[in-house]
């Protein structure tokens, strides 16, 4: 394992795996390194160095200190400049992609090409309740009730009904990789943070997927981000929330095509 130390305390977790232009992929909540590991294609790692992190309240990342949004932006910061990287692709999942454009927003000069999955700036009331709901759930039970109440809605109904075996196998990873308080801080202290930035100014190429069928953050969300970031390119796949999950050839696909061109 290796481990980023830094001067308050923190161990970040990260790996590296694959060889060429590096690719920094960025999780979600409930995401981990091992899953993003897990669904990569071979090829892609052929073509992408690939570097994973996890989060403050993530795997084996240990912290000392209460967390914000800019801790998550400032660890993959750091992170670039340990691996001597003079500029680094982003993929964002989630809260990934918010990371991401926080990130651009920052350190803009350090990002070549970004792509933003499942990713909102819209919190509206709906979304709102479902992530009040998943930090009550965590606040008092433990991650496998969590993940009993989140899995049904970050897949699509027709992964659901016909893979359920992987759903279950998705479920056992993330417990194993999860600690419910640490993971409970991180939803403490970022899921109330809006980004309220003007990221039309972006200069970096985007690509935003999205998945048709995400019943946590709907395709209007990911249609929203495309007009707010006017030279965006947009495009949907045929999933639920978690779509390299569901669709990782696609999904690595496009990011490849993306990045190449």
């Amino acid at each position: 394992m290796s481990f980023l130390k830094q001067k308050d305390g923190t161990h970040l977790f990260y790996e590296v795996v694959g060889k060429g232009e590096p690719v920094l992929f960025l999780n979600g909540y409930l995401s981990s390194t091992y899953l993003w590991k897990k669904c990569i294609p071979d090829d892609f790692k052929e073509r992408f160095k690939c570097i994973f992190f996890s989060y403050r309240g993530q795997e084996y990342t240990r912290f000392e200190n209460e967390i914000d949004f800019d801790h998550l932006i400032e660890d993959a910061k750091k992170l670039v400049n340990h691996l001597d990287y003079k500029k680094v692709n982003l993929v964002g999942y989630g809260l990934g992609g918010r990371v991401a454009l926080g990130f651009m927003k920052k350190y803009g000069k350090k990002v070549n090409k970004a792509v933003l999955s499942a990713t909102t700036l819209d919190f509206d009331t709906a979304l709102k309740m479902k992530i009040s709901s998943w930090k009550k759930v965590l606040e008092k039970n433990d991650l496998d009730l969590l993940l009993s109440v989140v899995l049904p809605d970050a897949v699509s109904h027709n992964y659901l009904n016909n893979h359920q075996e992987k759903v279950d196998e998705l479920k056992e990873i993330l417990v194993k990789s999860k600690d419910r308080e640490n993971l409970y801080s991180l939803f403490k202290g970022v899921s109330d943070q809006t980004m309220l930035a003007d990221f039309s100014d972006l200069k970096s190429p985007i690509l935003i997927l999205q998945g048709m069928n995400d019943s946590i953050v709907p395709y209007r969300h990911g249609r929203s981000l495309h007009e707010k970031i006017p030279h965006s390119i947009y495009h949907e796949i045929d999933t639920g929330h978690i779509l390299f999950q569901e669709r990782p050839e696609k999904f690595f696909e496009k990011i490849a095509d993306f990045l190449n061109n």
